[in-house]
């Protein structure tokens, strides 16, 4: 029986927590987080895409050979 009234009370608990709003904190949290990801993402793209330009003005074959 007390198994029963711990459920049901952990239940009213769970269903209370899942309910509510996220803070004002955590959604500006989650926003940064966005933007830091997005810059980190960005930045790696125009690396890759800077050393893929030198390559190919280098004169270096840079084909890929299979089975190598």
């Amino acid at each position: 029986m007390n198994n029963v009234v711990q459920l049901k009370t952990q239940d009213k608990i769970t269903t209370k927590t899942q309910n509510k709003e996220p803070s004002e904190d955590l959604k500006a949290l989650a926003r940064h987080l966005g933007r830091m990801a997005a810059k980190e993402y960005f930045e790696s793209y125009q690396a890759l895409e800077s050393n893929c330009e030198e390559l190919a003005t280098s004169g270096v074959d840079s084909t890929v050979k299979e089975g190598v």
